[in-house]
């Protein structure tokens, strides 16, 4: 049975992550993740990755390499770029199959780790991260990776913390080992990805880990294996930050970047920090509850491996808080553990249910007995949210449609504009609106290029401090709606008061989602 539970969840995971990824335009902060990649496609730069040919660099470059990668082979659309994340969850939901059989034994408890983790609503619920081009599928993966090969690298079987039943694994513990000169440069490797993806947001959820089995087994001389594996990662970071160094020493303008601390203990948050655990207990559901269930009842001979994982999962939902963190949405790697003590919680059920009474009685109410229904409705949940989501995308977040009308209009503009003899071209410089939704810029250009118009939009950080305007007969783009900025003030009202607008023409408005923007001709 060990290859038709492993075939199935892979089924699932295609079923639920693959389809219709390009039925929407790019939306939210898609576009931070896919122009850089298709910029690397075009100029063979893999190094600096800019937008708008703006050097930017507020996050590594793990996820723009992916879509390169996959846009390499599926082309440059929407299904490619959104394809990293959607094997990404198939590929997580495999490793939570191959970790379970390790550590649990029976292929029954694999194939309900694997289901667990493709089913958590956490990847399919709004935003969507496991079917959207962004960072958190592929980082998802890559800490899982992590966290599976230090459990593997610490080697609990040889340090006093039993893995699964261990009076039904004593007999074949050589089945449950991995050579450690195979493990240790891959968890290097796994390492380095993790950085690379998306810096070092994940790692509370590894000192969750480390934390939870220095509380489980009182032994620390294990980690002593992990330092070959630090040296490899930190060998590869440091070539990739001096290359990145030497790179941006002497280029213009200055790269955009974003310090990891811009996220920590922020003012103003305060109380999102202090309400950080219960919101990240509530994005984790249903399998923040298994693993306080595997804590809650400790029943004689019940499975250690499912609360060593519940413990560190809550280790690193309390470091996250200790730091400052205020957005559930980035204590995601914390959670990766949650459906891999479903098999723990089921274990627990399934022997030991006739022995306690409170036991059965919140086993019934959260239908815990029961793991093929909850499985069966969080899929088919998932699959019906991802269609409302995919619609909602194309109709009301996504800048497909203000981008298309956009090129549409400065197409017309600039032909009307352009002397004879010259080449119909424009630059379309702008700040705040491509700090925002860079793909209505996108899909404009390339709107704008179906008619014979070269448009080159072009992102100029800072322009409410210089108000530098483009050349004579190119455009201006600026956001004026009221909505909430959260890292810097808006722009419009500074070009209002320099009076730019009496040399300038309004030739464009439009709308992407709730962000509003006009474009001005400059005179």
């Amino acid at each position: 049975m060990r290859w038709p539970s492993l075939l199935l969840v892979v089924a699932l995971g295609a079923a639920l992550y693959l389809p219709f990824l390009g039925y929407a335009g790019f939306t939210q902060s898609e576009g931070f993740r896919v122009f850089p990649a298709w910029h690397m496609l075009h100029s063979g730069d893999f190094l600096v990755t800019r937008l708008f040919e703006q050097p930017y660099l507020r996050k590594p470059p793990g996820m723009p390499w992916a879509i390169a990668a996959m846009s390499s082979i599926f082309g440059e659309n929407e299904w490619a770029a959104r394809s990293v994340s959607g094997f990404s969850m198939i590929l997580g939901g495999v490793l939570c199959w191959w970790a379970a059989r390790r550590w649990y034994g029976p292929t029954w408890y694999a194939s309900l780790a694997g289901v667990a983790y493709l089913v958590a609503p956490m990847f399919w619920a709004d935003p969507g991260p496991g079917r959207a081009a962004e960072i958190e599928a592929l980082h998802n993966l890559c800490v899982l990776s992590v966290m599976v090969l230090i459990v593997e690298t610490l080697g609990p079987l040889n340090s006093g913390l039993p893995v699964g039943q261990v009076s039904r694994l004593s007999a074949n513990q050589h089945q449950f080992r991995l050579h450690r000169l195979l493990l240790i440069p891959a968890l290097g490797l796994a390492l380095a990805a993790e950085f690379l993806v998306k810096g070092p947001s994940g790692f509370p959820a590894l000192g969750g880990l480390l934390l939870a089995f220095l509380f489980t087994t009182r032994n620390a001389k294990p980690f002593l294996w992990l330092l070959p594996a630090l040296a490899i990662a930190a060998a590869l970071v440091l070539w990739w930050y001096f290359s990145l160094k030497a790179a941006i020493a002497h280029i213009e303008p200055p790269p955009v970047q974003e310090p990891p601390s811009q996220f920590l203990w922020t003012p103003g948050k305060e109380l999102k920090v202090l309400l950080l655990p219960l919101n990240a207990l509530v994005a984790g559901l249903p399998f923040t509850l298994t693993a306080g269930y595997v804590l809650a009842f400790q029943l004689r001979g019940s499975d250690t491996t499912g609360k060593f994982l519940s413990w560190a999962m809550f280790l690193g939902i309390a470091l996250y808080t200790v730091l400052g963190v205020s957005n559930a949405r980035y204590v995601m790697p914390a959670l990766l553990l949650g459906p891999l003590t479903f098999p723990a919680c089921w274990e627990n059920l399934h022997w030991h249910w006739p022995r306690r009474a409170q036991a059965r009685k919140f086993g019934r109410i959260l239908q815990l007995h029961r793991p093929g229904l909850v499985l069966t409705i969080l899929a088919a949940a998932g699959a019906l949210y991802s269609v409302r989501l995919e619609h909602r995308k194309s109709f009301r977040t996504s800048g497909l449609a203000a981008g298309i009308k956009l090129g549409d209009d400065l197409a017309s503009d600039i032909l009307a504009h352009t002397l004879p003899g010259q080449p119909p071209a424009a630059q379309l410089w702008g700040d705040e609106y491509i700090d925002t939704r860079p793909e209505v810029l996108w899909y404009a250009r390339r709107e704008a290029a179906t008619k014979g118009v070269t448009l080159r939009p072009i992102w100029k950080p800072g322009l409410d401090k210089t108000l530098a305007l483009p050349p004579a007969g190119s455009y201006l783009i600026l956001r004026d709606d009221d909505g909430k900025r959260e890292f810097r003030d808006p722009e419009w009202p500074a070009f209002e008061k320099a009076g730019v607008f009496r040399n300038a023409t309004p030739v464009a408005t439009g709308t992407a989602h709730v962000f509003t923007f006009r474009v001005y001709r400059i005179d």
